[in-house]
């Protein structure tokens, strides 16, 4: 009942536009863009993902650009899912139209992107979908409240439903990396209104996905304590860095570099000191880089653990005082097999009473 009660409700502050979801696609050397353009409504996603498997081929990369005032709540929810799935990016962007009988390849070279674009009501909902995202600075998106009325049903019936949808929503944008403080946000926006964050806002809110490490938390572990944080959207190593932990062992300072999960751990050969292309890691921290050779550094095999990386006391300190980046190198022709960047502008208490004992 309540996947049939979703998918008959449209939503937008402004009244949907009454034109039909257009798709189009710009090809570049090793990237598509793939254009969404008008009211999402009944049948679309399925619409999207034919499109999508006609048309998402030769590239390394794919974003998905859309320009929208809303439409089917259902509809949003499902493309939002699609677009995950499949690991594409997402942008706030509206691009010139094709010309008639142009071809992809004309197209593609003739296609400018429009000032005025915008993505509201159903349209930010499937925007989050995307692993990366982007809102440039004249674009717009909007998020707001909707409830479960329906004419005939009767004020019991509206009050369960949107109780419902309000929890499917929320859900939702847990599960793509939203702040909770924008479903608060979208809740108290009148459905006849509309949120539209400002530029500086989208990062905090999770609109603009965060790739650095930050928040770190306590926890106990083994008789001590550890400072933890997980960013799965870490993009910048070869074998992503899913989880890092900071602690003091018998003395030392260090750093555990976690995968997802096992499956996405380190191949044998790669960790095994013999045949390994690791030759050392380094960090850059508030008082500047240092280096450490492979001496420092402890590689696990077929595990979620990935890596142990040992640090200087001075080293440690600095970690906990500011933001800091690290890398751990490889001689193959990549460079960089492992890193990420930790954002912590103040400073950072919890890693900084992870290392008590090392200090």
């Amino acid at each position: 009942m309540k996947a049939t009660f979703l998918a008959s409700i449209v939503i937008g502050s402004l009244p949907v536009t009454g034109l039909a979801l257009e798709f189009d696609i710009i090809r570049f050397n090793a990237s598509v863009i793939i254009t969404l353009d008008g009211d999402i409504l009944a049948g679309d996603a399925d619409r999207f993902a034919n499109f999508w498997d006609e048309n998402a081929y030769d590239a390394y990369s794919f974003t998905v650009a859309l320009n929208s005032s809303g439409g089917s709540l259902s509809e949003g929810l499902k493309l939002g899912r699609f677009l995950r799935r499949n690991g594409v990016a997402t942008a706030v962007q509206k691009y010139s139209q094709r010309a008639p009988m142009q071809s992809n390849w004309d197209y593609s070279f003739a296609a400018k992107p429009l000032e005025g674009s915008r993505c509201y009501s159903v349209c930010a909902l499937a925007f989050m979908g995307g692993v990366e995202r982007s809102v440039p600075e004249r674009a717009r998106i909007g998020f707001h409240q909707f409830y479960g009325g329906v004419k005939g049903r009767s004020a019991d019936d509206t009050m369960i439903t949107t109780q419902a949808v309000s929890a499917t929503i929320s859900s939702y944008l847990r599960e793509m990396g939203a702040a909770s403080e924008l479903f608060e946000l979208m809740s108290m926006t009148p459905p006849e209104e509309m949120y539209i964050p400002e530029q500086q806002d989208l990062g905090a809110l999770g609109i603009h996905p965060i790739s650095a490490f930050q928040d770190f938390r306590l926890m106990p572990k083994e008789g001590g304590i550890v400072a933890i944080s997980t960013n799965p959207r870490n993009l910048g190593s070869l074998e992503r860095v899913y989880e890092l932990e900071t602690f003091c062992w018998k003395g030392r300072p260090m750093i555990n570099l976690y995968a997802e999960g096992a499956s996405s751990g380190l191949p044998s050969k790669m960790a095994d000191p013999m045949t390994t292309h690791i030759d050392g890691w380094w960090i850059e921290t508030v008082v500047g880089s240092t280096a450490f050779g492979s001496e420092n550094i402890r590689l696990y095999p077929e595990q979620k653990l990935l890596a142990t990386l040992i640090l200087d006391p001075e080293t440690a300190k600095a970690l906990s005082k500011g933001n800091s980046k690290f890398s751990v190198n490889s001689y193959t022709a990549s460079g960089v097999f492992m890193s990420g960047v930790i954002n912590a502008p103040e400073g950072d208490l919890a890693i900084a009473a992870s290392f008590k004992g090392c200090l």
